[in-house]
């Protein structure tokens, strides 16, 4: 085999395992809300609302919803919240979602910044212990805050871009 067969067999054995694991991680946390287990927390009623009052109209401006001065937070998931509550109804589900996506999000970023910059078996054992992780980060990886799964999420978003720009020397600019 010469050099191109081979990196397009690992290609393809690198994108089995990332659907692989996302068909995993989605059907196990997709069980957990289906089953009606809802882990709840005070911020997701505030955000709830706040996603209700932009479907209905907003009675002041959106700025002035925060819970806390400092939870910007809880106004983008808010509206993040928007297209679930429009396609699955008005919904604790639906809202759920909302942390399940960046969940899901989180899971492929890792994957793929852990197989570009170190290795194929380091990002399989890192996305199978984020897949089966213990129950209380489970249930805060259904808690939609708007601060702990979406923080994580862009945590690794800006590694991934981190290890781009200054091992892969692309430029951005």
């Amino acid at each position: 085999m010469n050099f191109y067969n081979l990196l397009a067999k690992q290609i393809k054995k690198e994108k089995f395992l990332l659907f692989l694991f996302i068909l995993l991680f989605s059907s196990i946390r997709l069980w957990i809300l289906g089953s009606g287990i809802f882990m709840s927390h005070e911020d997701e009623l505030y955000n709830g609302t706040i996603t209700r009052e932009i479907l209905k109209g907003l009675k002041i401006p959106l700025l002035d919803y925060h819970s806390e001065p400092y939870a910007g937070g809880t106004l983008i998931t808010g509206v993040l919240a928007v297209p679930f509550f429009i396609t699955f109804g008005s919904s604790y589900f639906s809202l759920k979602l909302v942390a399940f996506t960046f969940s899901l999000g989180t899971l492929i970023i890792y994957f793929i910044l852990l197989n570009r910059y170190f290795d194929i078996k380091i990002a399989s054992i890192a996305s199978l212990l984020f897949i089966f992780p213990p129950p209380l980060y489970t249930e805060a990886s259904l808690i939609t805050m708007g601060n702990h799964c979406e923080s994580i999420f862009f945590s690794l978003l800006t590694n991934l871009i981190f290890f781009e720009f200054f091992f892969l020397k692309k430029k951005f600019f």
